[in-house]
């Protein structure tokens, strides 16, 4: 294998993995070990391409060289820091969850349930990831440019950063600004662009590692969230189910960006439960950097972050009416993590695009309420929402299933009780409620939009509606002593 290959595949990880761990130091999160192999990868993508963009706007000429040295540096300062620092244990570590789902569960009938079922699940998911990895690997060799979107929008941007740094601008040139999405952010064009200049060329395999990366590691952000809050058979079938959903593998296939903003997305409100469970600043503080990283990979991500701020704030003034905390540290943690992110987000915006997205026209409030009010085409938006959510050929029935564990979701508070899980509720339906309002007043053909668009704005939120459908119907651990993390 090419060593400039192998880097690029271990340093990414060795950046996340050494980011998340210094975040972890002083954090009780449960299972916080998993979560950084999980997430190690991803989040190292995340902070190559801010430094990348970072190193092309102040210093275009030299930029070549200072993102092949930024990341090392990043490395070697993380690693002085970390050795400066004591470690807390875990409230509920990686070795005493595997030890009691594998290897511990023999003393009653729901023990010896527990671990014959662990083992099973783990077997079928081990064939299942080898399936999945061989079809993503198949379905992207023969599609090896990726979907329109990758080719014309996202592996375009990735291009003027790698083939002229000096003019990597003209990107916004008016000349491809009708048609190359000029206003899309840089979280995935960026990493794209760090490896080609690393290897020194364009490299048709690089586009694929990383959307195989973000698929995975997709999953494994439901596997972490669900073995901390639930229980192991429930993680691992919440991941088997998952990865045999075939609309995540028909668009990881075609490269496009859904995925990625789904991983930050997810995982910004999966951290901010764990936050509010935990009672957690530093957890905060990570959530509301993943969601500024979501923000910095789709335009999708602005909205996120008004959905994200508002579901954090209620939640914590309902925190503070029950145990009368205030609230200002958790939202300066959130502002404080989200701070870097955002930063970037509004000068590319601001700076940089200097023009009005595409997809909204509208500039009055007559026109956005006459527009809000345009009955039939509402119709067509409610129909398209009903007709995606139902094909069982891309989602196996996931958005029925959902269906029913809101319904039972009140049984299993009485049950089992799981605080703000409920949050993954009112995040889905936010979202689409702002995707329908996005509907509503784009200026394009209202069929060609839902078609093109729909399907994949899905994939955003399926990956939380699994995760909400398992926590819910999910078994639960037999031993009470590491049944949950203390919330």
């Amino acid at each position: 294998m090419n060593p400039k290959l192998i880097v690029l595949l271990l340093l990414p990880p060795l950046l996340g993995a050494l980011f998340l761990t210094r975040f972890f130091q002083q954090s009780r999160m449960p299972l916080k070990t998993l979560f950084t192999v999980l997430a190690s990868t991803a989040t190292g993508y995340a902070l190559i391409s801010f430094g990348l963009f970072l190193c092309y706007v102040l210093q275009p000429h030299y930029a070549r060289l200072l993102t092949a040295v930024l990341p090392w540096f990043l490395v070697l300062g993380l690693l002085i820091r970390l050795a400066g620092t004591q470690t807390t244990p875990q409230a509920c570590s990686l070795k005493q969850t595997l030890r009691q789902c594998f290897f511990g569960g023999w003393n009653s009938p729901q023990q010896i349930l527990h671990s014959i079922l662990s083992w099973f699940l783990i077997a079928l998911l081990i064939y299942t990831l080898i399936n999945s990895a061989e079809t993503l690997a198949g379905y992207m060799t023969w599609n090896a440019f990726g979907g329109w979107d990758a080719r014309y929008f996202w592996v375009l941007k990735a291009r003027f950063l790698f083939r002229d740094p000096e003019q990597w601008r003209l990107m916004f040139s008016e000349w491809i600004a009708s048609w190359g999405n000029h206003d899309y952010p840089l979280m995935v064009p960026g990493v794209m662009a760090w490896g080609w200049n690393f290897m020194g060329r364009e490299s048709l395999l690089w586009p694929m590692i990383i959307s195989g990366v973000f698929m995975f590691s997709l999953g494994g952000l439901m596997v972490w969230y669900l073995a901390a809050w639930r229980s192991w058979p429930a993680a691992l079938a919440a991941a088997l189910f998952f990865f045999t959903l075939p609309a995540y593998q028909f668009w990881a296939g075609t490269l496009y960006n859904d995925i990625p903003y789904a991983f930050f997305s997810n995982g910004a409100l999966l951290l901010l439960i764990t936050a509010l469970r935990q009672k957690e600043m530093r957890l905060f503080a990570l959530a509301g950097f993943f969601a500024g990283c979501a923000a910095w990979t789709k335009n999708e991500g602005i909205i996120f972050l008004g959905w994200f701020g508002l579901l954090a704030g209620v939640s914590l003034i309902h925190e503070r009416r029950i145990s009368h905390k205030t609230v200002w540290p958790a939202l300066g943690a959130i502002a404080g993590g989200m701070v870097i992110p955002l930063l970037i987000c509004l000068y590319f915006k601001l700076a940089l695009v200097g023009r009005e997205t595409h997809l909204i026209k509208k500039s009055t409030p007559a026109e956005f309420w006459a527009a809000l009010t345009n009955w039939p085409r509402n119709q067509v938006i409610v129909q398209g929402f009903r007709m995606y959510m139902a094909d069982y050929k891309n989602w196996h029935g996931l958005w029925f299933l959902f269906a029913a564990a809101v319904v039972y979701w009140p049984v299993t508070r009485k049950v089992s009780p799981r605080p703000y899980s409920g949050l993954i509720i009112l995040a889905i339906v936010l979202i689409h409620l702002g995707y329908a309002f996005v509907f509503t007043q784009t200026p394009n053909n209202i069929y060609k939009h839902i078609e093109t668009a729909l399907m994949r704005l899905l994939l955003h939120t399926s990956a939380l509606a699994v995760v909400f459908i398992f926590e819910t119907f999910g078994m639960l651990r037999p031993n009470a002593s590491i049944s949950s993390p203390p919330s």
